[in-house]
């Protein structure tokens, strides 16, 4: 029997830390993505951890974050809709993965590497999306870009298109697109 968490969709808040210690003029090095790497893993084994235990919701765990003593640390926080197992049974789109968060944070610290010289407007394409963290990050870090998000599934890109809005709402020229592929 599937745990009740997996049997109803729900909407999470999704933070990104950012910013620390690097410039969008130079790309982080290894060690950088690796130190990225493990606050991103121990942040969300915490918040799971709490979640599982029922001693805190989503929000409430998003509010427990500690802050960073580095002043350059930003957070850049985003709302996704996971589905319920059932919605997109046999399908990996439904799982929030490690690497969308390393690659958020990773594009949101190096912007200018979406945005070669000479091009007015980034046009940025995620494939296989999933949730979709990757191109709602920047889409908020580039509110001009053209971001296009597509999956193989229907079901995790009508998902897909729910983040959008829970982000975007009242944003249509700005939001993201979702295209099956």
């Amino acid at each position: 029997m599937l745990p009740p968490s997996l049997l109803a969709a729900s909407e999470d808040l999704v933070r990104i830390p950012y910013g620390a210690g690097s410039s969008s003029s130079e790309v982080a090095t290894v060690d950088d993505v690796i130190a990225g790497a493990a606050l991103l893993r121990r942040e969300a084994c915490a918040r799971a951890a709490a979640l599982r235990s029922g001693s805190a919701s989503a929000d409430e765990s998003e509010q427990e974050v500690e802050e960073s003593e580095d002043e350059q640390q930003q957070w850049l926080s985003l709302r996704v809709r996971r589905p319920a197992a059932a919605e997109v049974a046999g399908s990996i789109g439904g799982k929030l993965w490690d690497a969308s968060l390393l690659m958020s944070a990773w594009l949101l610290e190096n912007p200018s590497l979406l945005q070669p010289a000479g091009c007015r407007t980034p046009r940025v394409l995620e494939i296989g999306a999933g949730l979709g963290l990757v191109g709602l990050a920047v889409a908020r870090a580039l509110p001009d870009a053209r971001i296009t998000m597509s999956d193989y599934d229907p079901a995790v890109l009508r998902n897909l298109g729910e983040s959008i809005r829970l982000n975007f709402a009242g944003a249509a020229p700005a939001a993201p697109a979702a295209a099956l592929v």
